[in-house]
């Protein structure tokens, strides 16, 4: 198409004449542009390539396309460069709609001209892959078969899922098993699958819009395989007339039954006596009765399964008891005195046990018309010690068991004779006079007519008897002190005295234990102003009881807080001496003795070394004050588990908050504990020992440094402010 363009061409005039002014028509030549695809009055779906065709004398600089009179995707809808094309998405566009569609064409002078207008339909509906064909499965096990399917050619394939239901009817929302980015592999073996079951499949094609195409659904049965067996365990409440049988449960999926079958002699088999048949796969255990007594049966268990399949367990026996009682077993007697002897038996284990009967006599043949000297009706209850005898006599015993009918049976016979009476054992005094190589000992007299001698004995552990050392052997009754020496420094002992008679036989004392020194023994001297300040772990977290002892020796009258972790809160713990030099220990709001009551307790006497120990112990929420071992006030401190921990730091020598109330003299072997050390009197020991309740010791007897060091795990050391090193003799 052809237009005329006027252009004006001024030619110069006079300023006097003007000659004219003469038009000239140019004649100019517009760009053509046809639409190629798609065509008119055509069906589009997914991505149309629109695609046209320019033409100019000049040269073509653009193609624009129009959609519905609209431009679209403004960068895109334009090309620049032959051939002339825009993809166009209509997968988000509704099915049926109608679109015209045109093309307009620039060239190098700005003409432009437009296609003819063309209308397409929009229709997805043609963009579903084509579907595959899925064959049925082949070489299949009791877990796996292979699915093979014919090939999608399409040239937007994308994948392949394959979908797996135990019902009819598979479907996308079904189990999915894999997917498969290669058109060319059509092949897939399906495994981890149960044996004996059914399985639906079908194979989804989808191309790169998201649309897919579902194959057919095909069907495939693994191979039934036999039931697992299970486990028959020993039978267990065996009686006179019944036994109770377990097995281990069955967990294969196609489960159909248990069958349990007994017979009298080895070899059960199906033919067998049927006494259970179960579908419950949950019912393991099962209670056979109306048996005979004293005879021997044998069980299997067979499992079967909805193929009809079955397996046969192990196979056990057990035999019912004998309707009287099994007897025990009496063994020899044991820790036998002058006046006692100490028997011990086998336990009965029948299910209808009554009691033990102990029988005795001073011959043999002992029986139910015996003297009966003790009755249990616990089981569990197998020592006597029979006492009140006569020394050097023999005694005869028996055990009978008794059932719940009242039947019983006798043990086997025993005898011992009774020794003669023992010496009177000695009390063993604390030790003193404690050095670094050397221990003192004092123990009470003995007043036996038939006294021979004191044998002091010594051990390195606890259990100190006639096979460890010998120390000394004393043949004066009323010598009754012994300086043990050439010990080794900072080594535990252990002692007991042994009581002989001119007979030979001895009787042990009480066993004591003490500690020799290091090389010099030292503690911290404070003069009113130091103090030793710990800071606060989570080892002082305390739950329940509490110890916090030591040894102190005060050179004044007055308030002084000796070992402080104490908050004005009412938290905390704090042992003190009072005004008038009364010891008081606070825990929480708390004070044992109470407050008004400090005068029943004896005050602390100026210049004297004294051992002080504080319990609370939260089995009887008590709170108790020991002075030298012995208890001197105790109070009740309900909920007082609950205010011991705070925050503060552990003080030795004043408060913990505002460091007033310092004390004055010497303190040594400070140590806190987790639990209740004491109950009741006891004797102090001179050098404290740490173990797993010890949440802080400090031994102060480093001689030197400004560092207290704590002997427990915890490493709760003190930084010492002041106090000075002492040596120290207690």
């Amino acid at each position: 198409m052809k237009r005329l363009i006027a252009i004006p061409i001024l030619t110069l005039c006079l300023i006097v004449t003007i000659v004219g002014c003469e038009k000239k028509a140019v004649e100019i030549e517009e760009p053509t542009v046809t639409i190629t695809h798609p065509t008119d009055n055509a069906v589009v779906y997914e991505v149309v390539e629109i695609t046209a065709d320019a033409k100019d004398n000049k040269g073509i600089t653009r193609v624009e396309f129009y959609i519905n009179n609209v431009i679209r995707d403004s960068t895109e809808a334009i090309d620049i460069q032959p051939p002339y094309s825009y993809s166009w998405n209509t997968l988000s566009l509704p099915d049926s709609s109608t679109y015209t569609i045109y093309a307009k064409a620039y060239d190098t002078d700005d003409n432009s001209a437009g296609s003819e207008l063309i209308t397409v339909t929009v229709d997805n509906s043609f963009a579903v892959p084509t579907p595959v064909v899925l064959r049925d499965p082949s070489d299949i096990t009791a877990s796996s078969m292979i699915l093979t399917w014919t090939q999608n050619t399409n040239d937007d394939f994308k994948c392949y899922k394959i979908f797996r239901s135990l019902r009819e009817g598979v479907g996308e929302p079904s189990g999915q098993i894999v997917t498969i980015y290669d058109d060319s592999t059509t092949t897939y073996e399906v495994s981890g699958l149960v044996e004996n079951e059914t399985y639906f499949f079908k194979v989804y094609v989808y191309d790169v819009f998201g649309f897919s195409a579902g194959s057919n659904e095909i069907r495939g049965i693994t191979v039934n395989v036999p039931p697992t067996a299970v486990t028959l365990n020993d039978p267990r409440d065996i009686r006179e007339d019944s036994m109770t049988l377990s097995w281990s449960r069955n967990e294969d999926h196609d489960f159909s039954l248990y069958k349990l079958f007994v017979l009298l002699t080895p070899g059960v088999d199906t033919l067998s006596t049927l006494v259970l048949e179960t579908e419950d796969r949950n019912m393991t255990t099962y209670t056979v009765t109306d048996l005979e007594p004293e005879t021997q049966y044998f069980f299997k268990i067979f499992t079967y399964d909805s193929g009809g399949l079955v397996t046969e367990s192990n196979e056990l026996s057990g035999t019912t008891l004998n309707p009287f009682p099994t007897p025990v077993t009496m063994y020899p007697p044991h820790t036998i005195t002058e006046s006692s002897i100490s028997l011990s038996w086998s336990q009965n284990g029948n299910y209808d046990f009554s009691s033990y009967e102990v029988f005795r006599s001073t011959s043999s043949g002992v029986d139910t018309l015996s003297t009966l000297v003790a009755e249990f009706h616990n089981r569990n209850l197998t020592t006597y010690t029979d006492t009140g005898l006569s020394p050097e006599r023999q005694y005869f015993y028996r055990v009978f068991v008794y059932d719940a009918d009242g039947l019983s049976a006798g043990s086997n016979e025993v005898s011992a004779v009774t020794l003669s009476a023992l010496p009177e054992a000695v009390m063993l005094n604390a030790p003193y006079g404690i050095t670094k190589d050397s221990i003192s000992l004092s123990w009470s007299q003995n007043n036996n007519d038939d006294f021979s001698s004191y044998r002091l004995f010594r051990s390195l552990t606890p259990g100190v008897d006639t096979l460890s050392t010998l120390v000394t052997e004393i043949y004066t009754r009323n010598l009754t002190t012994y300086t043990d020496t050439n010990l080794d420094p900072e080594t535990g002992y252990f002692y007991r005295v042994f009581v002989y008679d001119i007979d030979g036989l001895a009787n042990g004392s009480n066993e004591v234990s003490a500690a020799t020194r290091a090389t010099a023994n030292y503690a911290l001297m404070f003069d009113g102003n130091d103090y030793v300040e710990v800071d606060d772990d989570r080892s002082f977290d305390f739950t329940g009881s509490i110890t916090a002892e030591g040894w102190f020796k005060t050179d004044k009258i007055g308030l002084q807080h000796i070992v402080d972790k104490y908050h004005m809160n009412d938290r905390g713990f704090r042992f003190v001496v009072q005004e008038q030099n009364y010891p008081g220990f606070f825990l929480g709001s708390l004070c044992v003795p109470k407050w008004g009551r400090e005068k029943e307790v004896e005050p602390i006497s100026v210049g004297q070394w004294y051992h002080f120990a504080a319990v609370y112990d939260d089995s009887d929420d008590s709170l108790k004050l020991f002075i030298n071992g012995s208890l001197v006030n105790e109070v009740n401190c309900p909920n007082c588990s609950q205010v011991i921990s705070t925050k503060e730091v552990l003080r030795m020598s004043g408060r913990s908050q505002t460091g007033g109330f310092k004390f004055k003299g010497i303190l040594d072997e400070v140590h806190i504990s987790n639990i209740a050390r004491y109950t009741s009197n006891f004797t102090p020991s001179i050098e404290l020992t740490p173990d797993a309740n010890t949440v802080g010791l400090w031994h102060f007897n480093e001689g030197e440094g400004n560092t207290a060091h704590d002997s427990s795990e915890y490493g709760n050391d003190g930084l010492i402010h002041g106090a000075r090193w002492v040596e120290v003799e207690r």
